[in-house]
This record gives structure tokens, sequence and C-alpha cells, in this order.
């Protein structure tokens, strides 16, 4: 019999796992007790219920099941994890990302240092001992600063400062968002803001898609939206140039990435490099427009595979409801006459009734979201925000 690679899965969801059957490898699952589901165990070979941040457990765990039935790889899909997946790859001697490169993309500072030393990314930062460091570094700069957790995720804490009189409070919201983290600050670029989707195998990189942003801008920038298209020539042409040259810089060599960036008139400035697949269900948009199955490239590429090329150049995108303000969700209106609209994949998580609301300062107050294709990443992401906006809350207001 063909012996089918072992792969261990940290962490993941319902629909991540239904990709499983079917792709060459057997995966055991690791995932907390709560979040097992009976799907998720129909997907895999074995699964582990464990806190799988808990570094020690989890290691000891994927010792004992390289012993019983030998490992060939080990990925995660949480950022929260990626650490621990990275220890479990170089104590076993399994493909997966390096501790380096995980550490560079969680340590926001120490990502920082690194593109500046090799002269990848030239954005203005200072890591801010208290506020009064952050108020000096708005004074040198003319265009505002963004403060941020050191070692935050998913936008949390983040938060502009226009001026150095709006610099106090902006540091109170990154500080208390992550109490325990220092504050990075760094120069503000005014911008459309991108993130690129890669896989590596064998160290080398491809640029799989290339996704626009929409965002509810300053103070915060919550993603509200992306789009994106199989045609990459839409884009900035030294975009895929400058995001593989920050993932050489932190020694990615295997495995998924989403790099977010901001696009300016005069440069490209990297905001942020994940060592892990795009959130936001941005792996199904991307299979929609381009027909490349990001989880299973990424999967693949641990055993050295290079990842398929887009074969579809069609649009793809996601937008997501906002409530309008902090309440209670009385009714909701228009929802089938959205499902109808011409372009709609699917409508998820709309609140029901009764539900607690709240206006958007960070991505967890996102509700129901929408995804929608079209000829172009345009029309798509205008197919997937009017499907949304016809979408309405009654919420009584607290």
């Amino acid at each position: 019999m063909e012996h089918l690679p072992h792969i261990l899965l940290i962490g993941g969801s319902d629909e991540v796992l239904a990709k499983l059957p079917g792709l060459p490898v057997r995966a055991t699952y690791a995932q907390r007790a709560s979040a097992l589901t009976p799907l998720s165990r129909a997907c895999v070979c074995r699964v582990v219920a464990v806190n799988y941040s808990d570094a020690r457990a989890m290691s000891a765990i994927a010792g004992r099941l390289d012993a019983e039935d030998p490992l060939d790889a080990v990925i995660c899909v949480d950022e929260y994890a990626l650490n621990v997946a990275a220890e479990i790859s170089e104590q076993l001697g399994i493909a997966g990302c390096k501790s380096d490169a995980v550490r560079m993309s969680r340590d926001k500072y120490a990502m920082r240092k690194q593109l500046h030393s090799l002269h990848v990314d030239d954005t203005r930062y200072r890591l801010c001992e208290n506020v009064e460091d952050a108020e000096r570094f708005a004074a040198e700069g003319k265009d505002g600063i963004i403060l941020k957790p050191v070692d935050g995720a998913g936008g949390q804490g983040v938060c502009a400062a226009t001026s150095v009189a709006d610099v106090r409070a902006a540091w109170d919201f990154a500080t208390g968002a992550a109490p325990s983290s220092r504050v990075l600050a760094e120069e503000r670029i005014h911008g459309q803001e991108y993130s690129v989707e890669t896989v590596t195998a064998k160290g080398q990189h491809s640029v799989v898609a290339i996704t626009k942003k929409t965002t509810t801008g300053a103070p915060h920038f919550i993603e509200i939206g992306h789009a994106t298209s199989g045609d990459i020539t839409q884009y900035p042409s030294s975009l895929p140039a400058i995001v593989c040259a920050a993932l050489d810089a932190i020694g990615v060599e295997v495995g998924p990435c989403h790099t977010e960036v901001i696009v300016a008139a005069d440069r490209i400035s990297i905001v942020e490099i994940n060592t892990r697949m795009g959130g936001a269900f941005i792996w199904e948009i991307v299979e929609l427009a381009t027909g490349v199955d990001l989880f299973r490239s990424s999967l693949t590429s641990l055993l050295g595979c290079i990842p398929d090329t887009p074969h579809s150049d069609r649009g793809a995108a996601i937008a997501f409801m906002r409530s309008p303000a902090y309440g209670l969700v009385r009714a909701i209106h228009g929802a089938d006459d959205a499902r109808a609209m011409p372009g709609v994949v699917r409508i998820e998580r709309i609140p029901a009734p009764g539900t607690m609301v709240y206006p958007a300062s960070n991505r967890a107050h996102r509700l129901a979201y929408v995804i929608a294709v079209g000829a172009t990443a345009d029309a798509a992401r205008e197919r997937a925000r009017d499907a949304v906006d016809s979408i309405r809350l009654a919420v009584a207001i607290c």
C-alpha cells in the first residue's frame, strides 16, 4: 500500500476540515474539546482534544503521536498556536514553518527590525516604553502615526493618531486591548491596503492571489471587505517581488503566508506577515476567483509540492455587516432578498433577534457576511456590498 503522509493539523474550522477528504494525506486533528464537531471528527483519521496553545501539553502529545505513527509534517491555522507548531516541527524534525519565521511574524517589532536591516522596507517605527515616547515619535512626522500591540493579531489594539494631541487616546486603546504587550509606533502611510496570499514549497514562494481590502478607515481600520481576482496583472507589478523579499527576510521556507501591505503613490509598505492562511474566508474567495485551493496547497507544500497556478480569472469578494448602534437586535429585514441577488454565493452569521451588537471597534464586532462572485474583483465587491447593505437590522439602542 502506498504510504500516505501523516500531518498534524492544529486548530481549524469545519469549513476548512471539509476539504480534507480526498487529499493525499492522513490528518490528526488537534482541537479544543469544545470546538470539536461530528463533521470535524469525520474528516480526519484521528482527533486529539487538547488546549493546543499550551506548548508543553501539545509538544508531549505530538511526541506520543510521532512514536505511535510517525508524523511527516505539522501545520497550524490558529494565530495563537503558530509558535507551538513551529516548536513541534523542530522538536520532531518534521516539515513545518520554523520558529524564527514565526517569531518575527508574531513580533511586529522584530519584523520591522529585520525588514529594515535588509533594506526590504523603510517604514519609520519606534518601540515605545510609555505614551511620552509615542508623542515624541508623532512630533517627528507630519502624517500621523499608528499604535499597535507588538504581539497583537487580527487588528487587535490598532489605533491611528493624526496629531500629537491624539496620541494619548490611541495609546490607551492599544494598551487596553493588550495590556501585557509592548507598544509599537509606526508612521501612518496613506494608501490602498492589500493582502498577498502565498504558498512556499522548498523555499520557493508562489503568489496565489492579491486581495484588495476595504476598511472602516481611521482610527481602527477594521476590515469590512476583501475582493480578489485570478488576474494578478491588474495589481501593482512590484507587489509580488516585495512580498517575496519580505518572506525571505524573516526566513519562510514552507507553508502558507498572508502578508498585508499598503500601496501609496510612491512606495509599498509591509504592514504585517502572517505565517498562516488569511482569515475572514479569504481562502474561500481565492478559490472562487482563481480555482486554487489554498488549504490543499498549504498542506501539500509541506510535502514539497509547488502549488497550482491560478486557472480562473473571475472576481470574488466578501463583505461584512456592521451594527448601526450598540444595542439588542429586534428584527432582521431583507435577508431573503439579499440571498437572491445576482452573484451571491452565500450569506452567513446573520444575528438572531436578542443578540447584543456593537459598532465596530474590532473585528469581533463584525456581523453577517456575504460572499459573491462577478466578472471582476470590483464587480464581485459591489455585489457583496449591495447584498450586505440590503440586510437591515432593527436595533433597540441601549
